[in-house]
């Protein structure tokens, strides 16, 4: 079994979530959908590195 077509969901449990932040992947999830983006996005973003808000 391979990768999903593009027209499948990949369901994700919020521990596939939590492993996938924990190994430095950045993603953020919008309208239950969840986004993964490089790291080269963050210094595209127009809010600059966002990973680092609510760090405290």
């Amino acid at each position: 079994m391979g990768a999903p077509a593009a027209t499948e969901a990949l369901v994700l449990s919020r521990d596939d979530i939590a492993k996938r932040i924990l190994s430095g992947e950045i993603i953020f999830i919008l309208r239950d959908r969840v986004i993964r983006v490089p790291h080269s996005w963050l210094s595209k973003h127009p809010a600059g590195d966002i990973h680092e808000v609510n760090t405290n």
